[in-house]
């Protein structure tokens, strides 16, 4: 999936990463959106693509929380960079 940087800044569109831990390894799953497209889209695309209930899962970006409100522009998110998925764990041992 190679895509090149001229392509992107034609048609507008940021790449960008959502990474989380599933069964104890990391995975990625990469999102092209529009820097004026909601944070709650990418959410909601996220969960449906792992099965995660959107009420478990919290998501950021260098450190900062980020909500459905949002924009990725307003959080001045660019090209490759990468949101942290964190999924809630109940209980344990």
């Amino acid at each position: 999936m190679a895509e090149n940087s001229e392509t992107n800044a034609n048609d507008g569109k940021v790449n960008l990463k959502v990474a989380y831990s599933q069964g104890g390894s990391e995975d990625e799953i990469q999102f092209s959106v529009k820097p004026t497209t909601k944070l709650g889209k990418i959410f909601a695309a996220f969960c449906q693509r792992t099965g995660q209930d959107p009420a478990t899962v919290r998501f950021t970006f260098n450190g900062d929380r980020l909500e459905a409100d949002d924009t990725v522009k307003q959080h001045e998110i660019e090209d490759d960079d990468q949101i942290q998925a964190h999924v809630a764990q109940i209980g344990g041992q």
